[in-house]
């Protein structure tokens, strides 16, 4: 697995936990607007990443 790879796994490993966490919990509506902002900052990053 590539250095490139690792940010992909980390946005898809948390997706699932926060679905898991949302099919079992009744969470704050915020939670998907949070989920959402972080990926959305975390693709930002990679894209710094390869573009530097």
């Amino acid at each position: 697995m590539t250095s490139g790879d690792r940010p992909v796994l980390r946005v898809g490993l948390a997706a699932l936990a926060v679905g898991i966490l949302e099919s079992v919990t009744n969470p704050p509506s915020d939670l998907g607007v949070l989920v959402g902002a972080a990926t959305v900052l975390d693709v930002l990053r990679m894209v710094y990443r390869v573009n530097t």
